[in-house]
C-alpha cells in the first residue's frame, strides 16, 4: 500500500564524500518522532525507520511525509536522522510542506571550526527548541511557586505544632503529669 495521496511529501536528498572526495558507503536512516494518523484515509503510519542506502556516488533521494502536513496528526513532528557510516551523526530535522526538496547539507548541523564544538542548527529547529524551553521554564516557575507555598504551609504547621505541644506540656504539668516530647507520664504518688 502506498502513502495516502492527501499527504504532502518532501523529497530529501544528500551526498556524502570524505575529505579526499571519495564517496561514502553506508546508509541514512529516517525515523518519525511520532505515530501519524491520517483520518481522511483512515490510515495510521507507524514510526518505523526508513533506511536509504547511499549509491556509488555517496548520494540518495527519498520522499518523506512533510512534518507540518495538516492531514497528518500530530502536526509539527520531526524526523530523527541517523547517518549509519563511520563518522556519521544523529540529529533531528523538520520538513515543511512548502519546501518540495530539501538537501540534508542545508538542514543538518555543522560543527563550528572555532574549536569550541558549538553546533549550528536551522532557524526552524532553533525556534521549535526555543518554544519548548519557554514552556519548560513556565512549568518550572509554577513548580517553584508551589514549593514556596508548600514550604510556608509546612513552616506554619510546625510552628502551630510547637505551640500546641507547649500548651499541652503546660496543661499536663498543671494536672500533675510530665510531658516530654509529647509523651505523657502521669505523676506518681509518694
Amino acid at each position: 500500500m502506498a502513502i495516502p495521496g492527501n499527504l504532502s511529501l518532501v523529497t530529501v536528498t544528500g551526498t556524502y564524500i570524505d575529505i579526499s572526495g571519495v564517496a561514502i558507503a553506508g546508509q541514512v536512516k529516517f525515523t518519525p518522532r511520532a505515530v501519524l494518523r491520517n483520518t481522511t484515509s483512515n490510515v495510521i503510519l507507524v514510526n518505523s525507520t526508513i533506511v536509504v542506502t547511499l549509491d556509488a556516488n555517496g548520494s540518495f533521494s527519498q520522499q518523506l511525509v512533510a512534518t507540518d502536513d495538516a492531514d497528518a496528526s500530530p502536526v509539527n513532528f520531526s524526523y530523527y536522522v541517523e547517518e549509519a557510516f563511520v563518522g556519521g551523526r544523529s540529529f533531528d530535522i523538520l520538513l515543511p510542506a512548502a519546501t518540495a526538496t530539501v538537501d540534508l547539507a542545508d538542514v543538518s548541523p555543522a560543527v563550528a571550526n572555532d574549536g569550541t564544538g558549538a553546533l549550528y542548527i536551522a532557524a526552524a529547529e532553533f525556534n521549535a527548541y526555543s518554544a519548548r524551553l519557554t514552556t519548560v521554564e513556565g512549568q518550572a516557575s509554577g513548580v517553584t511557586t508551589f514549593l514556596a507555598s508548600l514550604q510556608s504551609a509546612l513552616s506554619s504547621a510546625i510552628t502551630n505544632s510547637n505551640t500546641s505541644r507547649t500548651l499541652v506540656s503546660s496543661y499536663v504539668r498543671a494536672i500533675g503529669g510530665i510531658a516530654d516530647n509529647g509523651v505523657l507520664y502521669p505523676s506518681r504518688a509518694y
